[in-house]
């Protein structure tokens, strides 16, 4: 037995293939469906003038948790909240019913194409000049071959593989936005069919949420009842012997000089 020789081969291809694949690109998008349900009070025809013009005032003195949000004020109580216009004296108790949604998507796409080129690769084989362990020279020749046209094979499955890689990544964006779209309409559907059952639930729980809301307005008016008489007694000279506010009651005694 001696070194080994090497025999080589050189094998060439004409690469000319079609190949075809599908893609798909999966959206998920959550969000919150909501449902309400008001009863809208105009407090003019309830409350004086002078209570009327001190509610912004009392407001603006940071009563509460209310919240002002342009020309209104909003409170929020459990279950919903209660929002009070000004201007036109407008008062909205609001109950709400929220729920969570989610939608998925998919976006496919078939792509497709042509694979063509020439291909190249050199095989190797090994043998002995004594054909130790059956190492022959012809052997060689045919290992040489068989892995020359592994290689080919190889290298034609990764032009093919790199192609429609490429290919996906030029349609992603495009498939992705197009998924994207479609969560997005499906996740709007999905919440308006949400929302006639929501606002079911929140129409059913509007009496609770009144309740809590109108203790809100009743501290609210409160405030405003004391602050007029507070007023009164200022534009008449007297002295504040006594202001308490224990929520509930407010207790006002005044000394006329």
């Amino acid at each position: 037995m001696c070194n080994p020789r090497r025999v080589t081969i050189t094998a060439t291809r004409e690469l000319a293939e079609n190949w075809e694949r599908e893609i798909t690109r999966t959206v998920n998008r959550r969000g919150t469906a909501r449902g309400e349900a008001r009863v809208v009070q105009d407090l003019a025809l309830t409350q004086g003038r002078p209570v009327l013009a001190l509610l912004p005032r009392v407001l603006e003195a940071g009563l509460d948790d209310w919240t002002r949000e342009g020309e209104t004020w909003r409170h929020a109580v459990e279950g919903g909240y209660l929002r009070y216009t000004p201007a036109d004296h407008r008062l909205e108790i609001v109950a709400v019913a929220e729920d969570r949604v989610e939608v998925t998507a998919d976006a496919r796409q078939r792509l497709q194409g042509q694979v063509r080129g020439r291909l190249e690769a050199e095989g190797l084989g090994r043998y002995y000049d004594d054909g130790w362990g059956g190492h022959t020279e012809d052997k060689a020749e045919r290992q040489a071959e068989e892995d020359a046209q592994q290689k080919l094979d190889r290298a034609a499955r990764e032009r093919i593989q790199s192609e429609g890689d490429r290919a996906e990544a030029e349609a992603d964006a495009q498939l992705t936005a197009r998924a994207e779209a479609q969560a997005e309409e499906a996740l709007a559907a999905r919440r308006e069919a949400e929302r006639v059952r929501l606002e079911e639930e929140a129409a059913a729980r509007l009496d609770r949420v009144g309740v809590r809301a109108r203790q809100v307005v009743n501290r609210l008016l409160g405030a405003a009842y004391r602050q007029a008489i507070l007023d009164h007694g200022a534009q008449r000279g007297a002295t504040v012997v006594r202001d308490d506010d224990a929520g509930d009651v407010i207790e006002i005694e005044l000394m006329m000089n």
